[in-house]
């Protein structure tokens, strides 16, 4: 199925048949299906201004000009036919290449340390609207779970977009679960954006669903392009560039969302870190960026607030969407306790629920937002 973008504000040359291509944008298409020039080097040609003379020069012009052997071999083998071939592919998967020069490239993202140098979306366009990055660990627990459903869920209710990475784990469930809550979501993948380069498999259905809701699937990768190593390494950077705020729900102490919180930290943007269990491996590169600064982020209201935006009616937005979020049997029993503020012995002799399941509903229901502390192991039903 093919998911051309509505928008009437792109350029007939980015989306239409090749017959709508100019020579140089080709040229331009040509160099970027070079997968192994990186983006600054596509910068560094783009300021060259005339890219089809650029191409005509040949190898021995480009390794002057500063590319590798490796690029200068890429770039031989890469023909404006095998580009011409591209751009109708483009076309019929109703895919968008973007270059910095272009009116819906996004502005923003010119503000960061490595712009891309280009990119291919499909979908919608990437507005100037708040956005907010939810990653973590494939290898994502229970609890890491019901976190990312609450806060991606709580996010997607309160109209923020939702950008990650599809990955398995919590990429996934943040996509899911801000598609669930009604809002949009952005994929951010180290592949092409096409049906075929989208990995893992299993989460091709979800990659549609995204596009089904007004969302969007970002690459720098050109269709067909193989999903390689260092390939997260970029899809990290962008998804960090794309986002106001980036929140980490789990995350082991080698997690590359941690790359993604660095890069954020680096360039001056919010980073936000969900508390975990001290005995879950899961959570021990989420709890060190706590220790380390990060403001701990147990609901979204905590995002909104780390993005300025604690006015009465985002308050009265995440209020509503809390109230939707289920609470399980126990949960509720607690809940139905702490009309006052009770210890965790208290807790446990009024629910009958030994102290150490008390202790696990009470770290829930504060993710949730539902209790809050006033004391020494000492809760409430927040109101």
């Amino acid at each position: 199925m093919s998911y051309q973008n509505p928008s009437k504000t792109v350029k007939t040359s980015q989306v239409g048949s090749v017959g709508h291509w100019t020579p140089e944008r080709l040229a331009a298409l040509t160099v970027v299906s070079a997968w192994e020039i990186g983006s600054r080097t596509l910068r560094r040609i783009w300021e060259v201004g005339d890219v089809t003379a650029f191409l005509a020069q040949g190898p021995d012009e480009w390794s002057r000009f500063g590319l590798t052997s490796t690029q200068t071999a890429a770039l031989s083998r890469s023909r404006t036919e095998d580009a011409s071939r591209l751009a109708e592919r483009l076309h019929d998967a109703g895919i968008r290449f973007l270059l910095p020069r272009d009116d819906e490239y996004p502005k923003y993202l010119g503000r960061t340390a490595d712009p891309p140098g280009a990119l291919f979306i499909r979908g919608t366009r990437l507005v100037d609207e708040v956005r907010v990055a939810v990653v973590g660990t494939r290898a994502m627990t229970d609890y890491g779970k019901r976190a990312t459903d609450l806060i991606a869920g709580e996010l997607g209710q309160s109209s923020i977009t939702v950008v990650s990475g599809l990955a398995l784990g919590v990429d996934a469930a943040a996509h899911e679960a801000c598609i669930e809550a009604g809002g949009r979501a952005i994929a951010v993948l180290p592949s092409g954006v096409d049906d075929a380069s989208i990995a893992p498999r299993t989460n091709l259905r979800l990659a549609h669903r995204i596009l089904e809701t007004g969302g969007a699937l970002v690459s720098e990768q050109a269709p067909g392009t193989p999903t390689l190593p260092f390939q997260f390494l970029h899809r990290n950077r962008l998804i960090s560039g794309l986002s106001d705020a980036t929140v980490i729900v789990e995350a082991d102490h080698d997690s590359g969302s941690l790359v993604t919180a660095r890069l954020a930290l680096e360039e001056g943007r919010e980073v936000l870190a969900v508390p975990g269990p001290i005995f879950s491996p899961a959570s021990r590169g989420t709890n060190d960026l706590i220790r380390n600064g990060a403001r701990p982020c147990t609901s979204a209201a905590d995002v909104l607030d780390a993005l300025g935006y604690s006015n009465p009616e985002r308050a009265k937005q995440i209020s509503e969407a809390r109230a939707l979020v289920p609470v399980s049997g126990d949960e509720q029993k607690v809940l139905d306790v702490l009309t006052e503020p009770f210890g965790m012995d208290d807790i446990s002799r009024r629910t009958g629920m030994s102290v150490s399941s008390v202790g696990a509903v009470v770290s829930m229901l504060e993710l949730k937002g539902r209790i809050i502390s006033v004391g020494p192991r000492t809760f409430v039903k927040k109101i």
